[in-house]
């Protein structure tokens, strides 16, 4: 007597959802730092943040405030980051940098709740996990960002110890 196997399950929607929104994070982390170097091609990267922040919309949509509220500032991250591109008011880098915060603050609550519910740990889980540590990474430093619009004498270095 064999016994069957038990079936895999079928990645979710909102798995697959996340999956995306991940890579595209991942994907901007990477290459960020090398196109960086390339200002004419530093497009790339615009692009791939402004799918970081289109593919949280969608990860999130399974609820619909959720999704209505990224979506709310999704609009104002997204002037921030092409404001280089096209004319904006200054004001967007005061707004840009608060809209990435409330944004990663209520993708990091999506998630958090989206993967509280399983009961083992999956890939699901893990991606999550992985997708909220990223984020808080992200809200810092918009929240810096932010603070240097502010003060940007806050930010100047620690002056050099001199020597007895």
């Amino acid at each position: 007597m064999t016994r069957a196997m038990p079936k895999q399950d079928a990645p979710s929607k909102a798995e697959n959802r996340l999956s995306f929104m991940l890579w595209a994070l991942l994907a901007s982390i990477i290459v960020g730092p090398i196109l960086n170097q390339f200002p004419f091609i530093n497009v790339t990267l615009d692009i791939l943040m402004s799918f970081v922040f289109i593919s949280g919309v969608y990860a999130v949509s399974n609820h619909r405030i959720t999704t209505i509220l990224t979506t709310i500032t999704t609009i104002p991250m997204l002037i921030f980051f092409w404001h280089n591109y096209i004319p904006s008011p200054p004001i967007i880098n005061i707004i840009g940098p608060i809209a990435s915060i409330l944004f990663s603050g209520l993708l990091i609550n999506s998630i958090y709740h989206q993967i509280k519910r399983t009961r083992r740990v999956s890939s699901h889980t893990i991606k999550g996990a992985l997708t909220i540590y990223l984020f808080l990474g992200f809200g810092w430093a918009m929240l810096h960002l932010l603070l240097y619009t502010w003060t940007p004498a806050g930010y100047v270095g620690i002056p050099p110890r001199k020597h007895r």
